[in-house]
């Protein structure tokens, strides 16, 4: 059996985002598919690598807290940053 890495995951997940399964359906778009998708995202990215979520409270409107994970390395991936703006500077 194959073992799942963190890019098949990603992939899946990606895949299966939609407006259903967004925290916050009357705002998601298929532009930004990641819209909603934090906390189930990390829950499963922690089920499959270990590790910690992170929270963060957020100044979006709509919004109130973003999470993404710690893997057990230290290492912090976002699979769902993509959901808010780029900063610029």
């Amino acid at each position: 059996m194959k073992k799942i890495t963190l890019e098949d995951l990603k992939n899946a997940l990606e895949k299966s985002w939609s407006r259903e399964t967004s925290s916050d359906p009357n705002t998601w778009t298929p532009e930004n598919p990641a819209w909603g998708q934090c906390a189930v995202t990390t829950c499963l990215v922690q089920d499959y690598f270990g590790g910690n979520l992170i929270r963060e409270a957020v100044n979006e409107p709509g919004v109130s807290s973003h999470y993404w994970n710690q893997l057990p390395d230290g290492t912090e991936i976002d699979l769902t940053k993509d959901q808010f703006p780029k900063e610029e500077g």
